[in-house]
């Protein structure tokens, strides 16, 4: 039997290994489709009707605490979270270089009281954020639709329904990138009082390191709308 020449085997091992492509995990999704959303008022059929079916969806009952003002305390009520996730490059890369597009959407008996997205895929990642810009919104005065209009639309709303910040809202810009070892992500949370207007602003900036390993797509992700736990205050915060 004839040996091949190690260049030709070199070019054959070449060859295939350029032909292994990663396959993508879940279905791709359209992120400005968030912005069109309306807080208190789309329902999960609607939400589903412009991003397709989600990734995962799950649903829990409880009841209003005696601190709700939104709804009488001891009311029983639904929450749903939908899940979108997208990965293009499949999971065969580490964290540190694996791009993915997440969405949560939560309802409170079918309509929609918090929203969180993020994109690090190439092209379709949020800007960083300018907290220049800040200087349009002031204390006490500016409405949540006078923020969107000076800041853009925002990756998350929370509309706080049940607990001692009911009656209350928030509006969430973050951008997060995984090019390099550190991971790195910087989120902007503005907050309105029960008359709807700017309370506070918290700004974390953080470059932390992370696993070099994948994450776990079903398990449940970080930078969620937090109906119940709102993101801490970070680096610095302005009240």
């Amino acid at each position: 039997m004839r040996r091949r020449p190690p260049a030709v085997l070199l070019f054959a091992f070449l060859s295939s290994a350029c032909a292994i492509q990663h396959s993508p995990v879940g279905r791709d999704f359209s992120r400005a489709v968030f912005s069109s959303f309306v807080m208190g008022q789309t329902t999960s059929a609607q939400a589903r009707a412009m991003l397709g079916e989600p990734t995962k969806s799950s649903s829990m009952t409880g009841l209003a605490d005696p601190q709700s003002k939104v709804i009488a305390p001891g009311t029983r009520f639904t929450l749903t979270n939908d899940t979108y996730l997208f990965a293009p490059l499949g999971v065969g890369l580490p964290i540190t270089r694996y791009p993915i597009k997440f969405g949560m959407l939560v309802f409170m008996d079918d309509r929609l009281v918090g929203y969180d997205n993020n994109s690090t895929v190439p092209g379709d990642s949020n800007a960083v954020i300018d907290e220049a810009r800040l200087a349009d919104v002031r204390q006490g005065e500016t409405t949540r639709a006078e923020a969107i209009a000076a800041l853009g639309p925002p990756d998350g709303q929370v509309l706080y329904m049940v607990g001692p910040l009911s009656g209350t809202s928030s509006i969430i810009y973050s951008w997060a990138a995984v090019d390099g070892e550190p991971g790195k992500r910087r989120v902007l949370r503005i907050s309105f009082d029960k008359n709807g207007r700017l309370a506070t602003y918290t700004a974390i900036d953080n470059n932390f390191p992370i696993p070099n390993t994948p994450p776990n797509l079903m398990a449940p992700q970080p930078g969620g709308p937090g109906l119940m736990h709102p993101i801490p205050p970070g680096d610095f915060s302005h009240t």
